[in-house]
């Protein structure tokens, strides 16, 4: 009657301790589960930075439509143009 009662306690121990290692370790454990906790928080934070820019252009584009002066004076200063018998200078900065 001893042995079976080691042998069963050895067995329990066995399955407890595996069941445990999977738990911890295995493809959906704790440790898993901490990466993509993680790998998501990056993803949301990445995600806040994009609805920032794009807020950002969208301020920006509005600026570009009410303001014909700022399309000028992108278009004289940066890109160099002007209109048919004028004469532009660039000017390196």
């Amino acid at each position: 009657m001893e042995i079976k009662r080691i042998i069963g306690t050895g067995l329990f121990i066995a399955c407890s301790g595996a069941a445990l290692y999977f738990a911890c370790f295995g493809k959906h454990g704790l440790v898993a589960y901490y990466k993509l906790r993680a790998a998501c928080a990056k993803k949301e934070q990445r995600i806040s930075q994009m609805h920032k820019e794009i807020a950002l252009l969208k301020h920006e584009n509005n600026a570009w439509q009410e303001n014909p002066l700022k399309k000028e004076s992108f278009l004289r200063y940066e890109l160099g143009m002007g209109f048919t018998n004028e004469l532009v200078y660039l000017v390196k900065k």
